[in-house]
Parts: structure tokens; C-alpha cells; sequence
């Protein structure tokens, strides 16, 4: 069966300026990968790139601008582009058979951007703080003024001698799990000891083997499915719902349709998102509509969504995959 691929990308202004580990965003330029059968659109899948997935948005479209009327799975060089037709792929034949687990935990997550404390007063809100090594004393002075849950994404942002210091001076009475303080590679069972509360691996997670998670200083996980290619994803959930390890769905900076398969994976993880709702960083209004939904033997999408990125993205390239 053929198999269409169109390719949309969009340079838009963020609705709010995001201050990450990084520097401030203030734009992205977002791609969306369209699949279609037989003139019917099937799949959909957003790449918000960022260094931090090691490929560039400007890349992956020059590696496309330089095809031809058709390509091949096996020349296609972009890790994300290949991910994206794996997806696709795994959607046509979905079937999920997971172990049974009521979830650990729900939260209301409300992600709170470096230097600022504007949080809902909510038992049953976990306030996701996003730190780095350039606001660490106010994270600490907020740590001991917070009476609702919280906790902190730093992202990898911190050295040795920051992290001892966050740990000997925040109060973590109500804090949940600090995700991803060191860079991958750079935590040791020592330096984790530090922290009185679980760890999460975010970033290391594309790199860690279900072995090397197990004797991993981390005892929980951030799963984002654009680091993961789909079989892969699934395992690493079986794992955590089969052993009780905390895992959550992680977001990125991106717009409605990575949202939204965040949201269709957040039903499976062991800490779930209470209430979740579909956003864009691009635009004020929540998605009102069902995107993913799982169909039996197949994984179906919303016309709206591509009706939505037709009329906001520009097309930059139509091509056929070849078999």
C-alpha cells in the first residue's frame, strides 16, 4: 500500500516566553508529519525539536528538501524522521496487553518556568518547578515557603558542588521527586543520597537499558514518547506498571498534537496527569477535541488535527515511502 508523506513546519512566537535551562524561548519552529493511505490522512505526528534531542528542526528539513518524489525507510538519516514512521507503523496495528495497576498516583500538574512562583493553592496540585544552576537560591527560598506539593526539573543543568548545596539547604517536607539534577551520566549512588526523596531519570532515560535503570541511582521515570521509539516506549511502561516504579509522561515545548499524544500515553503511566489537558505553547485556548484514540486493532486520529495544521503550518515537502 502506498504511503504519502507530507511535511509541515511553522515558526511561531510562544503565547509566553519559556525560560529554561538553556535561555529564555521566546519562538519555535515546530514540524508536523502527516501519513496517508489510499487519499485518507492516518496518522499525525509532532517533532518539537530542541538540542536537548540531539537534532535541529532546520536539519530535518534540509534532509528533506533534498528528496525526491520517493524515498526509502533505510535512507531517511533523521533519527526523529525514522521515529515518526515507527509510530506510524505501530498505529496501523496497535494492540496493547499491559499488566493491570491502578495508577500510584493522580496529579493536577501545573509547571511553574524558572523565576517565577505563581502556583494554585491545591492539595492535590503537584507545582513542577523548572530550575537550573542560575535561580537555585530562589528554588531553595521558595522549597521553604511551599505548603502544597512540588517538584523540581532541573533538567541536567546542575554540577556536583550546586546539587550538594540544593540539598543541604531546600526542604523537601512536601516535595514529590526532583527529575534529571545532573548531567546523563554524572549521578552516582552517592551524590543521590544526598536527596531524602526519589530521584527520576528524564533525560538519561534514552540512554539507560532496562538492566542499567535497575542499578541506576534513579527509582522513578520521566518518559517522553519522542525519546522512545514505540516498542521500546511500551516496554519501559510494562516495567514500571509490573514493578510499581514511578513513571510519568513528560512534556515538551510544542503545540496541540504532541500534547495530545502525550495525553493518550498518560493513561497508562503510573502517576497520571489528573484532569489533563490538551495545550499548545502557541496558542491560549485548550484543544477541545479527542486526538489519539485507541480503536480495537488500530490507533485512530481526529480529522480536526490535520484540518488544524493545514491551515496553520506551510507544507514543505509531499513524498512517497517506499517499501
Amino acid at each position: 500500500m502506498d504511503t504519502k508523506i507530507e511535511i509541515y513546519s511553522c515558526d511561531r512566537p510562544l503565547v509566553n516566553s519559556f525560560a529554561s535551562a538553556s535561555g529564555t524561548l521566546k519562538r519555535k519552529r515546530v514540524i508536523q508529519i502527516v501519513f496517508i493511505q489510499k487519499s485518507i490522512d492516518r496518522f499525525i505526528f509532532e517533532l518539537p525539536l530542541s538540542p536537548s534531542l540531539g537534532e535541529m528542526p532546520e536539519d530535518v528539513l534540509f534532509e528533506c528538501m533534498a528528496w525526491d518524489k520517493e524515498i526509502s525507510y533505510i535512507d531517511i538519516k533523521s533519527k526523529m524522521l525514522k521515529r515518526s514512521i515507527k509510530y506510524f507503523q505501530w498505529s496501523l496495528q496497535s494492540s496493547f496487553v499491559l499488566s493491570k495497576l491502578v495508577p500510584i498516583k493522580k496529579y493536577i500538574f501545573q509547571t511553574i518556568p524558572i523565576g517565577q512562583n505563581k502556583r494554585l493553592i491545591r492539595n492535590d496540585v503537584l507545582h513542577r518547578y523548572k530550575g537550573s544552576s542560575n535561580n537555585l537560591e530562589g528554588l531553595i527560598k521558595i522549597t521553604l515557603e511551599q505548603n502544597e506539593p512540588w517538584s523540581v526539573d532541573f533538567n541536567g543543568s546542575l554540577n556536583y558542588e550546586q546539587w550538594e548545596l540544593f540539598c543541604s539547604k531546600a526542604f523537601f517536607a512536601k516535595c514529590a521527586y526532583i527529575e534529571q539534577p545532573l548531567a546523563i551520566g554524572k549521578l552516582n549512588q552517592e551524590m543521590a543520597n544526598l536527596c531524602p526523596v526519589a530521584l527520576y531519570a528524564d533525560e538519561e532515560m534514552e540512554w539507560l537499558s532496562n538492566e542499567n535503570f535497575v542499578s541506576s541511582p534513579y527509582s522513578g521515570m520521566v518518559l517522553k514518547p519522542i525519546r522512545h521509539d514505540p516498542d521500546e516506549l511500551i516496554k519501559w511502561i510494562e516495567i514500571a506498571r509490573a514493578y510499581k516504579i514511578p513513571c510519568v509522561v513528560g512534556g515538551m515545548v510544542c503545540d496541540y498534537v504532541a500534547s495530545a499524544f502525550e495525553e493518550f500515553w498518560n493513561k497508562l503511566m503510573t502517576i497520571q496527569h489528573k484532569e489533563f489537558c490538551i495545550t499548545s505553547f502557541f496558542d491560549l485556548e485548550p484543544w477541545k477535541y479527542p486526538v489519539y484514540y485507541d480503536e480495537a486493532t488500530e490507533i485512530k486520529v481526529n480529522k480536526q488535527i490535520f484540518d488544524y495544521v493545514r491551515s496553520e503550518y506551510k507544507l514543505v515537502k509531499s513524498v512517497y515511502l517506499s517499501s
